[in-house]
């Protein structure tokens, strides 16, 4: 059986927010050692070890390796499940929740402690109130890495921040320069037909029909890249998997959203050069090469 063992006192559950599923968390003194020994699992452990079966009242005993003492020991602990909570990510927000057994940390020696303390008051009176109540108790005792939770996991998600800023800067430069190519090329062949569209214009065409050609042409190119690049994006996105969060790799709002980003930024681009046919003067279109 591997799980993660999270020391915890009766009150952590209600300050981090957790919801009780199955049966209840332990008691403040059934966080303390001493019998009855009780623990709380999360539903990774139930799905993992108790899939077919309610795990209220099972009794799990854990093997656990600690070095808070000079040489290395292993520690019993344990007891019976008196209740199931939900999984939260404890690692990182882009690893899946791991099987986690929750038991009083007066049960299980540990090297040091993190105090949570859930409020409503300003960051900066909360930390003077818990820096006053422990000098209360230990003015010796030493206080570090206080943090806000938000600050904790701004700091969990800064290396994916900064990949997705430069993905980002990434990205809005290739629209760019996608923009700058199909503007190019259609003015390109804007120029290369010059005499066809003279001709029409000549013939009757209105600055509408001229207008619809030219954006026409541009919209088919810029479709069937975005078509490409779809299937492309499809089969490359397993790469990029392990740097999203809340996102499928094959997300359809992304991939549609995206698509329909391009096809404005083509419509654009080729806007202007589409104008600029439509005031082709067919005297001077007949006369160029």
């Amino acid at each position: 059986m591997t799980a993660d063992v999270r020391p915890a006192s009766a009150s952590f559950f209600a300050t981090m927010g957790l919801r009780v599923l199955r049966g209840r968390v332990f008691s403040k003194a059934e966080e303390q050692f001493g019998p009855p020994a009780v623990v709380v699992v999360n539903e990774s452990f139930v799905r993992k070890y108790f899939p077919n079966e309610d795990p209220i009242g099972k009794r799990i005993t854990l093997g656990v390796t600690h070095d808070t003492a000079a040489v290395p020991s292993e520690v019993t602990a344990g007891g019976q499940v008196v209740g199931v909570v939900n999984d939260v990510r404890q690692r990182a927000l882009n690893r899946e929740p791991t099987p986690a057994v929750y038991l009083g940390w007066g049960t299980y020696p540990v090297s040091d402690m993190a105090f949570l303390v859930r409020s409503r008051a300003e960051t900066s009176t909360i930390a003077a109130g818990i820096r006053e109540r422990v000098r209360s108790l230990d003015p010796q005792l030493p206080i570090y890495d206080l943090h806000t939770m938000s600050e904790v996991v701004s700091q969990s998600v800064a290396q994916p921040r900064f990949y997705m800023l430069l993905l980002s800067a990434f990205a809005v430069l290739a629209l760019l320069l996608a923009a700058l190519g199909i503007y190019g090329v259609i003015s390109y062949s804007v120029t290369q037909r010059t005499r066809e569209l003279g001709i029409r214009i000549a013939l009757g065409a209105t600055q509408e029909r001229v207008v619809r050609l030219v954006l026409g042409q541009g919209m088919a190119m810029t479709t069937t890249g975005v078509v490409v690049g779809l299937v492309g994006a499809y089969w490359l996105m397993h790469l990029l998997a392990t740097m999203l969060y809340g996102v499928a790799a094959t997300d359809s709002i992304t991939f549609f959203g995206v698509s329909i980003v391009l096809l404005g930024v083509a419509t654009a681009a080729s806007y202007l050069p589409a104008r600029r046919a439509s005031r082709v003067d067919p005297v001077t279109a007949m006369r160029a090469e």
